[in-house]
């Protein structure tokens, strides 16, 4: 769970955080914790949570980003 909070922290640190920051972080964050989910014994249920949900907030980033796009490109 040491990489949730480093990359957290990452993140709260920026004052303007960019797709290009935010979506590597989450990239990196998601494989740490499915490669993590292997080792550990009793957070297992956790960090497979986690990962999913930054599997959805991914795909939510992405569309709002395509959406932004499109409207600037009108």
């Amino acid at each position: 769970m040491q990489s949730l909070a480093i990359s957290l922290d990452k993140l709260q640190i920026e004052k303007k955080c960019f797709l290009s920051f935010v979506a590597p972080t989450i990239l990196v964050l998601r494989r740490l914790l499915i490669h993590s989910s292997t080792e550990v014994k009793y957070c297992k249920p956790l960090s497979i949570y986690y990962a999913s949900r930054l599997e959805f907030l991914f795909i939510i980033i992405i569309i709002l980003a395509i959406i932004i796009i499109l409207i600037i490109s009108l």
